[in-house]
């Protein structure tokens, strides 16, 4: 009777002391249903839509952005590389034909004066700093979502991002594809890639990379509208091996949290401490209790 009332006072003392000692995680159980919704709702899709540049911004809360746009992951499937495109120059290719190693996919359209492009830009730049051999090691494809852009448009673009590339970097080794509408809906399909079409020129879609292996498997998502050398480094080397990663979003959502204001992902203090707190608390119940049978029993 003793020992019961003894363990009891126990759990009553370990909870009160995790009540005092953790605020922290009390708070973020609070919150964190509605932080981790706010964050699903922002993290891909990025906050913008985009037009012809020759029009106004239409502002993001005319739409609602969260409805059937973002991504659904879909790492270990495969994309159809039966699927035929065009290249920047007109010529018919099928991504069989081209994705036959390790494959950054980027998902854009290019008459896009605002995040696809800078999507574009920081791609290249990330490029320059990947420590593989484009065309031996890896090859890259700017994939149109918009079925209206044609090779023309495609090629007036490639220079523009071509240009931020140091090295000796071939052109035909990243190629800028256009396609109809079943041709680019097979592929954002299987990719899991879901976009809104507001009207000819606007678009709501998520900022993410995929990075396939050579037979067209997916590897890993990457979420801009920044890319890390060492993140594709990484995707890339999971892709030579055709073995799926877990992507930057799931480990950012993870330890950090949306900042609307200012569109970044901001390290979230209460989370972690919360699980830091809750571990080290786990950790001296464990032993107490432990140390506590051991005296029983030999006192026994």
């Amino acid at each position: 009777m003793t020992n019961f009332i003894n363990n009891r006072l126990t759990l009553h003392v370990v909870f009160v002391l995790m009540l005092f000692l953790n605020p922290l995680a009390l708070y973020a159980a609070v919150h964190q249903e509605a932080g981790n919704d706010h964050g699903k709702m922002h993290d891909t899709v990025g906050n913008h839509l985009h037009e012809t540049p020759v029009e106004e911004s239409i502002v993001e809360k005319n739409i609602p952005v969260s409805e059937g746009v973002g991504v659904e992951e879909n790492p270990g499937g495969f994309i159809p590389l039966e699927t035929e495109f065009n290249d920047e120059s007109g010529k018919r290719i099928a991504l069989k034909d081209f994705i036959d190693r390790p494959t950054i996919l980027l998902p854009i359209f290019f008459y896009c004066p605002k995040t696809c492009s800078l999507l574009l830009a920081n791609l290249a730049t990330a490029l320059n700093y990947v420590p593989f051999t484009p065309g031996r090691d890896f090859r890259v494809i700017a994939l149109s979502f918009n079925e209206d852009e044609t090779p023309e448009i495609a090629k007036r673009a490639k220079p523009n991002y071509m240009k931020i590339l140091t090295g000796n970097f071939p052109e035909s080794q990243w190629l800028f594809i256009t396609g109809d509408k079943k041709s680019i809906r097979q592929v954002t399909d299987a990719i899991g890639f879901r976009f809104k079409k507001v009207n000819s020129q606007t678009f709501v879609h998520p900022n993410v990379l995929i990075c396939l292996s050579g037979d067209g498997k997916i590897i890993r998502y990457i979420y801009g509208p920044s890319f890390l050398a060492g993140d594709i480094g990484m995707a890339l080397s999971e892709a030579q091996k055709g073995t799926p990663g877990t992507s930057i979003k799931r480990i950012i959502s993870f330890c950090f949290d949306y900042d609307p204001k200012t569109n970044r992902y901001v390290f979230s203090i209460l989370r972690i401490s919360s699980i830091v707190i809750f571990v080290s608390l786990a950790a001296f119940f464990f032993l107490f209790l432990r140390k506590k049978a051991k005296k029983e029993k030999t006192e026994k």
